[in-house]
């Protein structure tokens, strides 16, 4: 090796440093397990505002819908431990799923690790147009289910998520036989809803 092949050595080591690798090339992704219709994705493009300030990689939501969101964990669980693959995750998919379901693919206290919480959410009876306007509370909803029992739905949109549990405890509590019908996001429900 010559001294001019020696002394080319420090910029193309510099060079190569300046150049990211595929991964982060392409940036990062934030994945969630429901469709782009429902109020999580909205939270989630919010939440890449705030990543978009604080990192120097760009982050794109991918929503992985399917198998109670383990389509979305099993991705995230999949991806190179880099930290820019992120996953949205609602709190059923840590604390009641696990307890639910025998074949679960991840321990969410060895293989997840929180970030923070970017919301939280409240559970809400809320009734159609079918529904008598006489009904305003949760006795009259069981007294007017117990005369109407062909109309005796309740959506919700995760089996083991909070909603559906409520509508369980609901049932039992009250010896009501209302049939829990689930749907693949909100915005379907609220169709539904509102037909």
């Amino acid at each position: 090796m010559n001294r001019r092949q020696f002394l080319a050595i420090p910029p193309a080591l510099l060079a190569a440093s300046l150049i990211p690798n595929n991964a982060e090339a392409a940036g990062g992704r934030l994945l969630f397990g429901y469709g782009r219709t429902g109020l999580g994705s909205k939270l989630a493009l919010s939440a890449l505002d705030i990543f978009e300030k604080h990192s120097i990689y760009p982050y794109q939501l991918e929503n992985l819908p399917g198998r109670s969101t383990f389509n979305a964990t099993d991705s995230f669980l999949a991806a190179a431990p880099d930290g820019l693959t992120i996953l949205q995750a609602q709190s059923p998919s840590l604390n009641i799923l696990p307890h639910i379901h025998s074949n679960i693919s991840y321990d969410p206290l060895k293989d997840l690790r929180p970030l923070g919480i970017l919301g939280e959410y409240t559970i809400a009876l809320t009734l159609g147009p079918l529904v008598s306007k006489d009904v305003k509370s949760i006795d009259d909803f069981v007294e007017w289910v117990e005369e109407n029992p062909e109309s005796r739905y309740v959506g919700f949109t995760q089996y083991g998520s909070p909603g559906h549990m409520a509508q369980l405890v609901l049932a039992r509590g009250k010896q009501v036989a209302i049939r829990p019908q689930a749907y693949r996001g909100t915005s379907m429900m609220i169709e539904d809803l509102l037909d």
